[in-house]
């Protein structure tokens, strides 16, 4: 699909549901699910079909995905759901993923099963596209954020990181040349710790 950024995001209205999760006000949200679905633009066309894992109860991707292809087809995927058993069977068959704010709490011992879940959809040729905090380490604040001692209120990961995986399954990563500010997180690792995150980096891996 040959379509610059600015011109993806503008191409339908705000759906204006309205999402439990940052960010919540409709045109951040509408902007930031944009940058989202651009992360694998090139797997986007009329009767695509994707999974939005880590979707969140309103699954409100689904509404941006429509606005632009009536007849794709949508899978959300969230604890909440009920419904992560569906996951590895779902990426033999759809021709893109993405993944929003949930590299962002993950260490990348679990990052990695997750995109070792997604080998069948990178053999067939898809792409998986998310959103992850850009740090020069991994770095780790508050723990069991979603009562799930596998998940951080906040991870940072590296560029690093993703480039040693996706050499050794010859994927290759993408670092997106945009990014985007949804809220000020303030980490209060200690006692005076005055440290924040607000920027959500975005990449894309495909098939080298």
């Amino acid at each position: 699909m040959d379509i610059n950024l600015e011109t993806f995001i503008n191409q339908v209205e705000p759906h204006k549901i309205q999402s439990a999760h940052p960010p919540c006000d409709f045109k951040n949200r509408h902007v930031w699910e944009s940058k989202l679905l651009y992360s694998v633009v090139n797997k986007l066309f009329s009767s695509c079909s994707l999974i939005d894992l880590g979707c969140g109860g309103q699954q409100t991707m689904k509404y941006s995905l429509f606005n632009r292809f009536p007849d794709s087809k949508y899978y959300g995927i969230d604890p909440t759901l009920n419904n992560m058993k569906d996951f590895s069977s779902l990426v033999k068959k759809v021709d893109c993923c993405v993944a929003g704010s949930v590299f962002t709490h993950l260490d990348f011992s679990n990052i990695k099963k997750i995109l070792n879940t997604l080998k069948p959809m990178f053999d067939r040729g898809g792409e998986f596209g998310f959103t992850f905090f850009l740090g020069t380490e991994e770095l780790h604040y508050g723990p069991n954020w979603y009562k799930d001692s596998n998940t951080w209120h906040v991870a940072t990961t590296t560029v690093n990181q993703y480039e040693e995986y996706c050499e050794n399954h010859g994927l290759k990563f993408k670092l997106l040349p945009f990014d985007h500010t949804n809220h000020t997180i303030h980490l209060k690792d200690k006692p005076g710790d005055n440290r924040f995150v607000a920027t959500q980096n975005f990449a894309n891996i495909s098939k080298e």
